[in-house]
């Protein structure tokens, strides 16, 4: 089990390496990402705690989403199936120990809940089927349009890349393109390898 001052330090460290490196809009359309980038950043500098972080999935106002999102890890857990379509939700942030946090900001999992902010919350095993579902949920172009626009992946994955010294290569560019005042869904290039 991991200590609390490890926790702290690995969980300040990472807030640190981003507000000093500040990624535009990254909670506005690309927590997904963000928590995906944190976990590869835990993987490469403090392996032996991977298995203590889980992804949590927050929902607001989507109750039904949530449900149907549940379906789709119990199936992932029995059957193993690639061809999943999760739906996207209000928030993606990680947990580890009693804290809960994105690249911004942490606090204690409790509280953070206490205040109510989302409906609904799902929590799934890194361990189990997590990065699966996260890169699902980050990839899957047919739910695109539930991200919120304001988050660049094209500027805001190299930057992650950058800073957190990963590799995010396995993530789609999707983005909505405006044309002749008509915004229009794009999968672009997939980002380089550092």
């Amino acid at each position: 089990m991991v200590s609390n001052r490890i926790t702290r330090k690995i969980i300040d460290e990472i807030i640190l390496i981003h507000n000093t490196n500040k990624v535009e809009s990254i909670n506005r359309g690309g927590c997904g990402i963000a928590a995906l980038a944190m976990l590869r950043y835990i993987e490469k500098k403090y392996s032996e705690y991977l298995s203590e972080v889980e992804i949590v999935y927050f929902y607001n106002g989507m109750s039904m989403m949530m449900s149907e999102n549940r379906s789709i890890i119990e199936e992932l857990k029995e059957n193993n199936n690639s061809k999943i379509h999760p739906h996207v939700p209000s928030h993606i942030l990680l947990k580890l120990d009693k804290f809960i946090f994105d690249v911004e900001a942490k606090d204690e999992y409790e509280s953070y809940i206490k205040l109510g902010k989302y409906e609904g919350t799902d929590i799934v095993s890194v361990s189990s089927i997590g990065i699966e579902f996260l890169l699902a949920t980050i990839n899957d172009y047919s739910i695109a349009s539930g991200w919120n626009l304001d988050f660049k992946r094209r500027s805001g994955i190299k930057k992650l890349q950058k800073i957190y010294g990963i590799d995010l290569s396995d993530i789609i560019i999707i983005e909505w393109i405006k044309k002749k005042e008509v915004y229009r869904l794009c999968i672009l290039q997939e980002v380089e390898r550092l």
